[in-house]
C-alpha cells in the first residue's frame, strides 16, 4: 500500500503542477475567447473523444490485459510495437476519410461550415494522441511514475507557452486554441517515443493482433457509451441554449475537472497495484475496503472545496461573462469521485476476465444519461447539464457495485466497508446543499462565508471518524503510510 501510495502522490503531484498552470491560463483565455468560442472548443473536444474510441479499439483496455500475460520484457515491448501500428494503419485511413467531409463534419456537429479548418485539426491531433496511447501505457506499466510525470509537465509547459504565442500575441483566437492542441500531440509523441527508445519499425504478429481485438473489441461499445455519459449533454445543451451556454459550461467543466488529476493519479497507480493481488485475492476482501473508505473521505473533502470556494474562484480569476461557470464546478468535481469509486470496484470483473459486463452497466448509465441531461438541461441549462454529468458517473459505480454483489464469479466481490462511512457520506451531501444558499456577497464576505463553511464541515467529519481513522488521516498527510 506504501507503494501505492507513493506513486499516486508521485503521479498526483506532477498533474497538479499541470492543471495548475493550465487554470492559471484560464483568466488569460476567457479575456480572448469568448463563451461561443469554448463552446465550439466544448463541442469538437466532445468530437475528438468520440472520434479516439472508434480508432482505439479498445486497446487501452486490452493492451494491459495481453501485456501482463508476459513476463519477458522484449516480448512486453512487442506488443506496445504492435498496438502502435494497428493504430496507425485505422487511425490514419479513418483520418483521410473524416478530412474528405471535413465541412460537413462542421456542419454536423457545430451547424455551420465556417469552423471547417479548426475541425480539421482536431482530426489530425485526435490520431496522433491515439497512436501515442501504447507508448504511455507502456511508461505506466513499468511504474516508472517520476517519468512519466516530468514528461506530462514539459509538455503542459509547452502547451502553455504556444498557447500564449498563438491566442495573446499572436491573436489567432480560436484557430490558435486549436494549432496549440496540435503542436502539443506532436511533442507528446516525440517525447514519449524517446522516453521508450521506440523503434519505429514494423512490427505484426497475427496470434498478438487477435488478442488485441478480442479483449478490445467487446470495449468499444463501452467507451461510446462512456462518451455519452460525459460528453452528450454538451450537444444537448447547445440544441437547448446555444453554443454561448456551452462555453460557460466548458469553462466551469475546466475548473471543476481539476479534481480528475487527483482520480487519474490514483488510477494510474492502482491499475498495476491491484494486478499485483491477483494471485491473493482473499487477502484484498479487507484492504481493498480500506483503500475505498479512506479515497472516498479524502476526495470527498477535496470535492467539497469545489462546491464551498467556486463563487468566490470565478468572481476573482474569471471576466464577468463567464459567471454563472460557478454554479457547474462542484458537481464536475464530484463526478471524478465517482469515477475514482468505480475504478475501484472493477478489480473483480478484471481478476474472473468479466470486464464485458462493463459494457452493459455502461450503456445502461448512458440511456439514464441521456433521459436525465433531456430532462434537466432544458429547465436548468448549464447546472442542469453538471447534475446529469455527475449523475452519469454515480449510476455507473452504483450499477458496478450491484454487479459485484450478485453477479460475480470472483472470491474477491466487495469489499469490507466500515457502516460509519455512510454518516460521513451523508454529511458531504448535506455541505452541498448549504454551498448553493443563495447569496450575492461581496468577494470578502463571499471568502469569510466559504471558509466558514468548509471548516464546519472538516470539524464535522472529523467528529465522525473513530480513533484509528483519525490515527490514519494523520499518517497519510504526513508520511504516506496510513496503511500498514
Amino acid at each position: 500500500m506504501k507503494k501505492l501510495s507513493k506513486n499516486t502522490l508521485i503521479y498526483g503531484l506532477g498533474s497538479a503542477l499541470n492543471k495548475s498552470i493550465s487554470i492559471f491560463l484560464l483568466p488569460l483565455l476567457t479575456r480572448y475567447l469568448s463563451p461561443s468560442d469554448y463552446g465550439v472548443i466544448g463541442i469538437l473536444l466532445m468530437f475528438s473523444m468520440f472520434f479516439s474510441n472508434i480508432i482505439s479499439l479498445g486497446f487501452g483496455t486490452s493492451i494491459g490485459i495481453v501485456y501482463f500475460e508476459k513476463t519477458n520484457d522484449d516480448e512486453r515491448i512487442e506488443i506496445i510495437r504492435i498496438s502502435f501500428w494497428i493504430l496507425l494503419m485505422i487511425g490514419g485511413f479513418l483520418g483521410v476519410v473524416f478530412l474528405s467531409y471535413v465541412k460537413k463534419l462542421s456542419i454536423l456537429i457545430l451547424g455551420d461550415d465556417k469552423y471547417w479548418v479548426v475541425t480539421s485539426i482536431v482530426v489530425i491531433a485526435t490520431v496522433i494522441s491515439t497512436v501515442v496511447m501504447p507508448l504511455i501505457l507502456n511508461i505506466q506499466f513499468l511504474e516508472k511514475a517520476t517519468q512519466f510525470v516530468v514528461s506530462n509537465l514539459v509538455i503542459s509547459v509547452f502547451s502553455i507557452i504556444i498557447n500564449i504565442i498563438l491566442v495573446v500575441f499572436a491573436k489567432r483566437g480560436l484557430q490558435g486554441y486549436f494549432e496549440a492542441y496540435l503542436l502539443t500531440q506532436l511533442l507528446t509523441f516525440v517525447i514519449f517515443s524517446i522516453n521508450t527508445k521506440f523503434n519505429l519499425r514494423f512490427a505484426f504478429n497475427k496470434e498478438i493482433a487477435k488478442k488485441l481485438l478480442k479483449y478490445g473489441i467487446p470495449m468499444v461499445p463501452s467507451f461510446f457509451s462512456l462518451f455519452i455519459i460525459s460528453q452528450s449533454n454538451r450537444y444537448i445543451l447547445r440544441y437547448f441554449s446555444g453554443l454561448e451556454s456551452v462555453g460557460i459550461y466548458t469553462v466551469g467543466y475546466n475548473i471543476g475537472s481539476t479534481t480528475q488529476i487527483i482520480v487519474n493519479a490514483f488510477q494510474n497507480a492502482w491499475t498495476p497495484y491491484f494486478f499485483s493481488f491477483y494471485n491473493k485475492q482473499k487477502e484484498a476482501y479487507i484492504h481493498f475496503g480500506q483503500i475505498l473508505k479512506f479515497f472516498l473521505i479524502i476526495m470527498g473533502l477535496i470535492c467539497l472545496c469545489f462546491f464551498v470556494f467556486s463563487k468566490a474562484v470565478v468572481i476573482i480569476f474569471l471576466s464577468r461573462q463567464f459567471l454563472e461557470s460557478y454554479k457547474v464546478i462542484g458537481f464536475v468535481a464530484l463526478s471524478n469521485l465517482f469515477l475514482g469509486v468505480y475504478a475501484l470496484l472493477l478489480p473483480p470483473m478484471y481478476f474472473e476476465k468479466e470486464v464485458k459486463y462493463t459494457s452493459l452497466i455502461q450503456g445502461i448509465t448512458a440511456i439514464l444519461s441521456i433521459f436525465i441531461n433531456f430532462l434537466l438541461i432544458q429547465y436548468f441549462g448549464e447546472f442542469g447539464a453538471s447534475i446529469g454529468f455527475c449523475m452519469g458517473y454515480f449510476f455507473m459505480a452504483y450499477l458496478t457495485w450491484l454487479f459485484n454483489e450478485h453477479k460475480s464469479k470472483s472470491i474477491l466481490k466487495n469489499y469490507k466497508i466500515d457502516p460509519n462511512i455512510g454518516k460521513i457520506l451523508l454529511s458531504f451531501f448535506v455541505f452541498i446543499l448549504l454551498s448553493y444558499y443563495p447569496r450575492n456577497f461581496d468577494l470578502i464576505v463571499e471568502l469569510l462565508f466559504s471558509i466558514f463553511l468548509y471548516g464546519m464541515l472538516i470539524f464535522v467529519v472529523y467528529w465522525f471518524l473513530d480513533k484509528n481513522d483519525k490515527d490514519k488521516l494523520k499518517n497519510f498527510f504526513i508520511n504516506f503510510k496510513c496503511f500498514k
